[in-house]
């Protein structure tokens, strides 16, 4: 209980702070538990899970028919289809347990909308108390790492306007001063805002925290104040993480999480490898064939859901690759990612060479039309490929769909769309939403 008395609460009069608390000291407890009580935690967890699958969910009624929920051995559980993006989006309603679905639905649980690194949209929900216990997840996040709630924080996120009135950057938290600079403007402008702050520290995703060291470098000025980088929503590549303890002099904490499932795992404030937050989801990582990968194997990540009612999702194939790792010698109980291979987003370089990271509006991609998959790739600093599965689309949807991209990229490029079948997207060696074929950094020739 002695770090949760670091935190100064606005509110502890409300059922909100109550249920955080309640949270607040299961994570604590378990954070240093025997491997025999961290095991049987998990079993009763998922086992808690199946039960309400079974008896709730009718995507899995009929899977978990014949099946033992009261689980033995972990073994047991991998007798579960795996649960693929294509089965949530076809199967989606069938997904939400039936309790959910009734008139006050909307009460109990929010709709979360994403394509991740795969380029498939796909709507998923999650429970109110799921959320609130991610918002915990995040609290026991900052505690691990020591993080000082009095320092200053800005969250470089997809967002559509600044917020550079100083807010709390913890919900419900007495805070120093947080702000908000949408990540889709240019990485020079950004810097510019920081210098101007002077945060303590500053979330972002690792592409971008890669671009402002270069301009940081590039200008001859460090933000004097930071003290800590936190990264998220991509793959951590280490000479990132090695650019930003060299040139910037700080720590860097990743922070490896999804819309379908909220937080995944965090790296060590000690030793740099990922905890798995086994409070909220159980992670396996499997080979080709379906089976369990050893140590030191690259494989497969899937993911269930621990504490999330309204959608529970079982083994579901989150699109990235791990490895698994011995035991952290910090001593806590969480098992070990030694490294993730998955997502990571490139940045566009516009003609004059400065650079941003893309943000795509899904929501009018698909009120345009019902794409099924799709890719964008840049060719050159004047000319987009969009690679989309399925048949060709109008010329008048075209002409709105390029409409929806040039907002995104905020310049007038040249669009050209490509139509493709299964094949030509699976031949790919390594799918990502958006990539730049431009060489970096990018000088134009006048």
């Amino acid at each position: 209980m002695t770090r949760l008395k670091q935190i100064k609460w606005r509110r502890t009069d409300t059922p909100e702070y109550k249920f955080l608390m309640a949270c607040l000291t299961e994570l604590a407890a378990g954070e240093w538990h025997n491997p025999e009580q961290h095991h049987n935690k998990l079993l009763n967890l998922l086992a808690r899970q199946l039960f309400h699958c079974k008896s709730s969910v009718d995507y899995y009624k009929p899977i978990l028919e014949n099946f033992n929920c009261n689980l033995m051995h972990i073994d047991d559980f991998l007798k579960i289809p795996i649960l693929t993006k294509k089965i949530v989006r076809e199967q989606g309603p069938t997904l939400i347990a039936n309790n959910f679905k009734q008139a006050d639905a909307s009460s109990k649980m929010r709709r979360f909308q994403t394509s991740g690194s795969t380029g498939t949209p796909m709507q998923v929900y999650r429970s109110v108390s799921h959320i609130l216990f991610a918002r915990a997840v995040g609290l026991h996040y900052h505690l691990m790492h020591q993080r000082d709630f009095d320092f200053s924080n800005v969250n470089i996120i997809t967002a559509t306007h600044f917020i550079l009135s100083p807010k709390a950057w913890v919900v419900n938290v007495q805070t120093g001063p947080g702000y908000i600079i949408p990540i889709g403007v240019e990485s020079y402008i950004i810097f510019e805002h920081l210098l101007r702050l002077q945060p303590h520290y500053i979330q972002t995703h690792p592409s971008t925290l890669k671009r402002l060291i270069d301009i940081s470098l590039e200008y001859g000025v460090r933000i004097d104040a930071l003290k800590e980088v936190r990264t998220f929503g991509e793959l951590l590549e280490n000479n990132i993480k090695k650019s930003c303890e060299t040139h910037w002099d700080i720590a860097l904490a990743d922070n490896y999480s999804c819309e379908e499932m909220g937080a995944i795992g965090f790296t060590c404030r000690e030793f740099g490898q990922y905890h798995v937050m086994t409070d909220n989801v159980y992670v396996e990582i499997v080979d080709d064939k379906g089976k369990p990968c050893q140590l030191g194997e690259i494989g497969r990540i899937l993911i269930t859901q621990l504490k999330n009612a309204a959608m529970p999702l079982l083994r579901y194939e989150i699109g990235d690759m791990g490895v698994w790792g011995n035991s952290c010698a910090c001593g806590r109980a969480y098992p070990v990612l030694m490294r993730i291979e998955g997502r990571r987003r490139n940045l566009v370089v516009l003609p004059g060479g400065d650079t941003f990271h893309p943000v795509f509006d899904e929501q009018k991609i698909l009120e345009v039309a019902n794409i099924r998959r799709y890719q964008v790739i840049q060719k050159d600093v004047n000319k987009i490929m969009v690679y989309i599965l399925g048949q060709a689309l109008t010329k008048e949807k075209e002409l709105a769909l390029a409409t929806v991209f040039r907002q995104s990229f905020k310049h007038n490029f040249s669009i050209e769309f490509v139509y493709q079948d299964e094949r030509g997207f699976s031949e790919r060696n390594k799918f990502e939403l958006f990539k730049t074929e431009v060489a970096f950094p990018y000088v134009e020739i006048k």
